[in-house]
């Protein structure tokens, strides 16, 4: 679909009468063209506008103007019917009444001039209370039938009119296009009108011509506005139209980049279009300069340039980094401020292009979530192995920790690969691996949590240390499982994994003896002989309590086994008796 059929698909698709598959184009046509996208959002927004305005109230009709044109248009077309039937119509003759087909039409015509006049008053006279006189209706508003006599001079008037009356609406381009449709229901090219008001003498016609075109979007309008650039004071204004008038005017913005004279302000222009033409455009000239061509513009204003043309720009900056044209250090920094960039990397990748260290590279910058899936084939495949884990290993957030876990449960990696991309991820910090702990336990995610505690016990990182006391702490796993996350959390070696089981060492049941006796292992490890208190809330006797620390120091000294959890737990268990028979004495 082109430009010039989609702009009349709009109106039909606001109406509701475009068929459906007419529609779909419309839509992949909006996807690509930004003038046409601008256009659509601008007539749904002039219907959502106008479906608020109140409508206007009868007394503000002027019935005897209104009979003036009823009586006028039904004298019109009894003169026609006298001049096509004959002297049967001629004075003294007697139509019957049960026959009058002029008398019909002319009721027609009447009642269409009184809707009409309606109309002109609600939209072109001043609301109710408003100083001042009416505003003289605009030639444009008269009856179509006006303009099918009238000569090529009231009908540029007419057009100047109406780019006058609009030049300052909000939605120009709509507001001017309803003023003239009885204009071009009669036949005559207003656009061509437009054009020639280009070189009116008044300035405001001739800005609000070259905003019209703009807005607009027609192929020929790019080249009249190209004309103009010869008028400095208008240059600005022409640049500005051009930039608003999208595809269409990435030709004429293309050559005019190379035009030492105008080159800054049509890449500006050029960069206001956008899309993909314009990022075409930006990346030849950088692929020119590269071989050596005499090109006025920098290098550097080039490439920020056309980081800003969407996000056709990553293929473009990869391109030019793959092929040597651009380095990766100018290229890679630019990559974040690409507008939807990420999704665009994930389609080029989903294409099937090769990947290249740089495309890794530009992975781990934008991170996007589309692209997860095809980089976890590339760990799976054995060339790509190493650099996509690498790449894997540098992202955000709980997705690279699904991916491993993934990888870690069908086996086709190697652990050793999977140990190592796990400390990449721990060595920029615990907040992804932690993040994923707590979503397996907020999904009682029980097969997965085991999976998952396998893979941190191999990890041996002291970023996992919280994530293990969170493991242990709750219902997933087996007490054997929790036991062994619990006392893992104090050979890690971190206080914040030991005050997470000091936070939650009341929530164990009192039957799993050996679960607290290892969380208390590994408090006391860290946290002292004051963290033990504080986990037991009590001040038992001096034999329990010190039994309960010869206890604990033994197991500090020697490697964590069984037996010391033993040891440990049978020592807890007199505290608890004393604990139970110091609260039974004080009950009432």
């Amino acid at each position: 679909m082109r430009c010039r059929y989609a702009r009349r698909a709009i109106h039909l698709a606001l109406d509701g009468e475009l068929a459906l598959e007419r529609r779909f184009a419309l839509d992949d046509h909006t996807v690509r063209c930004a003038a046409c996208r601008r256009e659509l959002e601008r007539s749904q927004r002039l219907d959502e506008a106008l479906e608020l305005l109140p409508g206007p109230a009868l007394d503000r009709i002027e019935l005897d103007r209104a009979l003036e044109h009823v009586h006028a248009g039904i004298e019109r077309e009894e003169a026609r019917a006298r001049d096509e039937h004959g002297p049967e119509t001629a004075p003294g003759f007697q139509e019957p009444r049960t026959s009058s087909p002029v008398r019909w039409a002319g009721a027609l015509v009447g009642l269409a001039a009184v809707l009409l006049v309606f109309l002109e008053l609600s939209s072109n006279r001043p609301p109710a209370g408003s100083s001042g006189d009416a505003a003289p209706a605009s030639p444009v508003s008269v009856h179509p039938v006006s303009f099918e006599e009238a000569d090529r001079a009231d009908v540029a008037l007419a057009v100047r009119k109406a780019l006058v009356d609009t030049k300052d609406a909000e939605f120009a381009a709509v507001r001017f296009d309803e003023l003239v449709r009885p204009i071009v229901r009669v036949g005559w090219p207003v656009l061509r009108f437009v054009e020639a008001a280009l070189d009116d003498e008044d300035p405001h016609v001739v800005t609000a011509a070259m905003r019209y075109l703009g807005e607009r979007g027609d192929a020929r309008s790019a080249g009249e506005l190209e004309r103009i650039l010869d008028h400095e004071e208008r240059r600005s204004e022409a640049f500005l139209a051009l930039g608003r008038m999208g595809s269409p005017a990435v030709a004429v913005l293309g050559r005019l980049v190379e035009d030492p004279d105008h080159g800054a302000a049509a890449l500006q222009a050029l960069v206001r279009v956008g899309g993909e033409g314009a990022a075409d455009r930006i990346a030849r000239l950088l692929s020119r300069k590269a071989r050596g061509e005499r090109i006025a513009l920098s290098r550097t204003h080039l490439l920020d340039e056309l980081a800003r043309t969407g996000p056709f720009a990553v293929a473009r900056l990869l391109d030019l980094a793959e092929s040597g044209r651009a380095s990766d250090e100018e290229v890679l920094p630019r990559l974040p401020g690409v507008e939807s960039g990420g999704l665009d990397l994930a389609r080029r990748l989903q294409a099937g292009r090769a990947p290249s260290p740089s495309v890794y590279a530009a992975l781990s910058l934008l991170q996007p979530a589309a692209a997860l899936p095809w980089l976890e084939e590339r760990c799976e495949e054995t060339r790509e192995r190493e650099r996509a884990l690498d790449c894997l290993s540098r992202w955000s957030g709980l997705a690279p920790c699904a991916t491993l876990l993934r990888l870690h449960v069908n086996g086709r990696v190697d652990d050793e690969l999977l140990v190592w991309t796990m400390r990449g991820l721990a060595d920029r910090g615990p907040a992804s691996i932690e993040g994923f702990t707590e979503s397996l336990i907020l999904r009682d995610a029980f097969r997965e949590a085991s999976d998952w505690l396998e893979l941190l016990f191999a990890t041996e990182h002291e970023a996992t240390a919280k994530s293990l006391a969170l493991l242990a702490l709750s219902d997933l796993m087996d007490s054997d499982e929790r036991q062994w996350a619990a006392l893992a959390v104090g050979e890690l070696g971190t206080e914040p994994g030991a005050r997470t089981l000091l936070e939650g060492y009341r929530t164990i049941d009192t039957g799993e003896r050996r679960l607290r006796a290892a969380c208390l292992i590994s408090i006391h490890a860290l946290l002292g002989e004051p963290g033990v208190r504080r986990a037991l809330n009590t001040d038992p006797p001096r034999s329990a309590w010190g039994s309960l620390l010869a206890s604990l120091d033994e197991v500090d000294r020697r490697d964590r086994t069984a037996y010391g959890v033993h040891r440990v737990a049978r020592a807890l268990d007199k505290c608890n008796v004393f604990s139970a028979r110091t609260r039974s004495t004080f009950l009432p």
